[in-house]
């Protein structure tokens, strides 16, 4: 039988970070338009930034000409010592991509973040930890795992908590920003999608989830394991 090594859940927190540029030196009024698409979802939208809340995925942000997709997110969980952790594992699809844009999103372009609201567990838009990242050439698979804190007690399991996953792309292009000192600089635009799901009351076990990714999350666990030791 798999065995995991396992830790304790830090929290996850939802934050959507609203970055607005000013007009010029001597107007900082920030500039942002709010509305919805043709497809429902709330847009959050200010120069140099676009923030697209969605119910749904699949779900594609764009990256310099091209497309990231939010392919999955999926939940497991465990119970050492009668305390709980969860995982969250984000999938996205990278087929898009030249090695090279694929090489720069993971060195810097691209974050991938969670976020969990539990009230059972005393989480209130909490951010979660990244535990590993790992990209499947075979399948151009580009997979986050993020876990519950390794220091924080759980004693329910997160069965029916609110999730939320953040994914954020640099573009090149940049834009002028000036602060209210009036200081300017270039910044890189961002491309940003926010996914909102409840996890399913019944949470499947974390040794179910699939190889080679199982062996992945041992490893990192047991990383952490050796380093807090």
């Amino acid at each position: 039988m798999k065995k995991l090594k396992m830790l304790i859940f830090l929290p996850l927190a939802f934050a959507i970070l609203f970055l607005s540029a000013c007009a010029s030196a001597t107007d900082s009024t920030p500039q942002s338009n709010n509305y919805y698409d043709d497809d429902g979802n709330f847009v959050i939208e200010s120069t140099g930034n676009k923030t697209v809340m969605i119910d749904e995925i699949p779900y594609s942000v764009p990256y310099n000409g091209k497309v990231i997709t939010l392919e999955s997110v999926e939940f497991y969980e465990n119970c050492p010592n009668y305390s709980y952790n969860l995982f969250t594992v984000i999938t996205l699809d990278v087929s898009n991509l030249s090695e090279a844009e694929i090489h720069w999103i993971r060195e810097s372009d691209l974050s991938v973040k969670a976020y969990i609201t539990s009230e059972a567990n005393d989480y209130d838009f909490s951010s979660g930890v990244a535990l590993g990242s790992i990209l499947f050439t075979d399948t151009n698979k580009l997979i986050f795992v993020q876990t519950s804190s390794f220091f924080k007690e759980n004693r329910h399991s997160f069965g029916n908590s609110d999730i939320s996953v953040s994914v954020v792309a640099k573009q090149e292009e940049t834009y002028q920003y000036t602060n209210a000192e009036g200081k300017t600089s270039n910044l890189h635009k961002t491309e940003e999608i926010t996914y909102r799901t409840t996890i399913s009351k019944t949470i499947p076990d974390a040794e179910e989830i699939e190889m080679p990714l199982y062996d992945y999350v041992v490893k990192w666990l047991n990383s952490k394991a050796d380093f807090f030791s």
